[in-house]
């Protein structure tokens, strides 16, 4: 099974340093500034890596849920001919010494720190004035536990909420606290599984508080990843 890892912070944070090594390790590096074009253009590069059975590093900004939502759903499709896990690497760096490495690496390139028309003129994605930043410090939305299952248009998505009506079910929502709680339990029964596979533990257990299913019934939770995944 493949292993795609998305690396998110801010413009010179660190991203590249960390997908340096995880490039020296075999993963295959993907990055749009590389490639060209938009972020999305990285998408046929990455299926075409996961056919071949090929680990993939994925170095962009990656600011919000939407812009994340493509390559989690490409790494996660049913039906494709391959199988991969994608997991996040949040680069934690301050606002404060993303720009202070900007600065420094503006410095290295050019020997001094642009003027706004120098930057202007520059064609360099790698040196950016301050407003980059804090744009994505805007936009940023932080990745969560859950975000590869909470979904707005699930693959299969019809299906699902046929297969429910069908049977009379319901959907429960958990939250993400209840979530590690979830993953805490399974532990203690010896049970390593991440985090999105551990809803099923908060979800049983809210239908069973809200008197939806008897303490008596038999049933099947499937655990569907394990927790090796980062």
């Amino acid at each position: 099974m493949s292993e795609v890892v998305m690396i998110i912070g801010y413009p010179a944070s660190g991203k590249s340093t960390i997908a340096k090594e995880y490039f020296r390790k075999g993963y295959t590096y993907l990055n749009r500034d590389a490639v060209g074009g938009v972020i999305l253009d990285l998408i046929p590069h990455l299926m075409k890596a996961l056919k071949n059975s090929e680990n993939v590093i994925l170095d962009n900004t990656f600011p919000t849920v939407e812009s994340r939502k493509a390559f989690i759903e490409c790494a996660t499709l049913p039906d494709a001919t391959y199988q991969a896990t994608i997991t996040c690497e949040w680069v934690t760096t301050s606002i404060e010494d993303a720009q202070f490495n900007a600065c420094c690496r503006m410095m290295e390139r050019t020997g001094k720190i642009l003027s706004p028309d120098e930057m202007k003129a520059n064609k360099s994605p790698n040196l950016f004035p301050p407003v980059v930043l804090f744009k994505y410090k805007k936009e940023l939305q932080r990745p969560t536990i859950a975000e590869g299952i909470a979904l707005s248009n699930p693959v299969r998505g019809d299906l699902i909420l046929e297969a429910v009506r069908e049977t009379k079910g319901s959907v429960v929502a958990v939250s993400e606290t209840d979530i590690l709680k979830g993953q805490e339990t399974l532990g203690r029964m010896g049970l390593y599984v991440e985090p999105t596979s551990a809803v099923v533990v908060p979800a049983l257990k809210k239908l069973l508080d809200d008197g939806e299913l008897a303490r008596s019934e038999t049933v099947v939770m499937p655990l569907t990843g394990t927790g090796l995944k980062k």
